[in-house]
């Protein structure tokens, strides 16, 4: 048995209140901790000092205490630790684990990235800095070796440093320290022996156990919760423009919390508040309940799915019509890719076509397929993917499996397909609902990205949630495509208010 007491924590960067993404990692590291007879800490990552929002970690505090999420000791800000960061900076650079670096950003610009869309280091400086240029930053030298890990909830996980994640940064041009230097430096400085935390930090375990090893740090436990996504499939974030935690109807959010990790309460419970609830959750906490996907959805009846943490009922893929347009859309990527898959001589060719998807902003997609190329099947290549892109991905694993799956090459995109769901984002966007609005702003923002007709619509999405229904002015200089989209999308919103 560990004699080693369970400390936990909590550690939120306060660039903003806690949403309900944030709220369900807190209380799993929480439970977890309590579960264990443990300390439950808190942490500030206010690293970043020009993300961070005035007043939020006073806020966050706030929010902890009011859904009954208690710490014990202090909380330890980050802002005040530079010391301690520059002196295990110093002991990197006397064991010659760190080089300095004079690239900018705009240079690395066109470099490959991962899966995660972090950018992979090309290794310029990696033997001295070119002439002529100066140090800006510091980065970690890892090896091209095969890095194995265990977490409680993914199992055994393997990661290449050098091909996956590149020399790190430790401390960042503008004289910040970065985040896997100071997170380490700090779970040893609390003596945290567990780390429960959002899958999206899942393959930051490697980069930060190898400074473990490098500082003679102890490494603690980890266990990544999934993540809570918008309906596009997106993360909950300030980014993204999660919603805050609600001050009334604490109980309910975190009963959706506790389904969301696989614990949901008894029905005795439905009106109880934060106090009974994790109370009662304390007493059966198993972490292997946790699941492992990062959207987490319950089946009903009728063939629909409801995300525990939205209002919103969402198509049960793959029968959804959102997904069936984005298959017809994307039918021959998809051949493209499952052909070259199957006949490897094809692979030099796709190779160029996925560089060409990365740089167009198809980044994680590309990084996944890229795992795929290399063999992996399992779940994890998945974290981090927008709802398109996991579509896509399920696609081209499907059609490996079976090609019968491959969707019809003949099959074309068409505007009465993709009009109803766009128009239901737009009916629940007028009528003030967050996660709508923020999901109808990332599809405009990546619809002006397209050019042509698209960005047209998607410059008019605005003026469709004010309620503008002129056809006239809101299809002006749209080609014919444009327009049936356009036309079709009145005719569906029109359907859900009728006059």
């Amino acid at each position: 048995m560990n004699s080693v007491p369970y400390v936990g924590r909590f550690a939120p960067s306060p660039t903003g209140p806690l949403h309900a993404g944030s709220l369900v990692a807190a209380v799993a590291s929480m439970l977890d901790a309590r579960a264990a007879g443990g300390r439950w800490l808190v942490r500030m990552e206010d690293l970043d000092r020009p993300r961070c929002e005035p007043g939020a970690a006073d806020t966050i505090l706030r929010q902890l205490e009011a859904y009954g999420l208690h710490w014990d000791g202090t909380v330890l800000y980050q802002s005040q630790r530079d010391d301690s960061y520059a002196a295990a900076l110093d002991a990197l650079k006397a064991r010659d684990a760190v080089y300095p670096c004079a690239c900018t950003r705009s240079q690395l610009a066109q470099s490959q990235r991962n899966h995660e869309g972090e950018i992979l280091y090309p290794g310029t400086c990696r033997n001295g800095l070119p002439p002529g240029t100066i140090a800006r930053a510091w980065r970690v030298r890892v090896a091209d070796a095969n890095f194995r890990f265990h977490d409680r909830i993914h199992g055994d996980l393997e990661q290449n440093l050098a091909r996956d994640a590149g020399d790190f940064i430790v401390k960042r041009a503008d004289g910040l320290f970065a985040y896997q230097l100071a997170v380490v430096v700090d779970d040893a400085f609390q003596g945290i022996t567990h780390v429960v935390r959002g899958a999206d930090l899942l393959w930051n375990t490697p980069r930060q156990m190898v400074l473990q090893g490098l500082l003679g740090l102890p490494t603690p436990v980890y266990a990544h919760v999934p993540l809570v996504t918008n309906t596009a499939g997106q993360k909950l974030s300030k980014q993204t423009l999660a919603p805050t935690l609600p001050e009334s109807g604490r109980g309910a959010v975190l009963a959706q919390a506790l389904v969301v990790l696989g614990h949901p309460p008894p029905p005795e419970l439905n009106d109880a508040g934060p106090a009974e609830l994790l109370a009662w959750a304390g007493a059966h906490w198993r972490i292997e309940n946790v699941p492992l996907r990062p959207a987490i959805a319950n089946a009903a009846p009728d063939r629909t799915i409801r995300s525990p943490l939205t209002a919103h009922r969402l198509p049960k893929w793959p029968n959804s019509p959102a997904v069936e347009q984005v298959l017809r859309v994307h039918a021959p990527f998809i051949h493209t890719v499952v052909n070259a898959l199957r006949d490897r001589s094809q692979l030099p060719d796709l190779m160029k076509q996925l560089d060409a998807a990365e740089q167009a902003g198809w980044a994680r997609l590309v990084g996944a397929l890229r795992h795929v190329i290399d063999g992996r099947r399992d779940p994890s290549i998945k974290l981090g993917l927008d709802e398109e892109d996991s579509i896509l991905l399920d696609a081209i694993l499907r059609g490996l499996d079976n090609p019968a799956t491959l969707p019809p090459l003949e099959a074309q995109p068409d505007g009465s397909s993709a009009a109803p769901g766009l128009a239901a984002l737009i009916d629940a966007s007028a009528r003030g609902d967050a996660q709508a609005m923020s999901v109808l702003a990332n599809m405009a923002e990546q619809m002006m990205k397209a050019g042509g007709d698209m960005a047209l619509l998607g410059g008019r999405m605005r003026r469709l949630v004010n309620g503008e229904r002129d056809t006239d002015q809101l299809v002006a200089g749209m080609g014919p495509l444009g327009r049936e989209l356009l036309i079709s999308l009145l005719d569906e919103l029109a359907k859900l208010r009728p006059q």
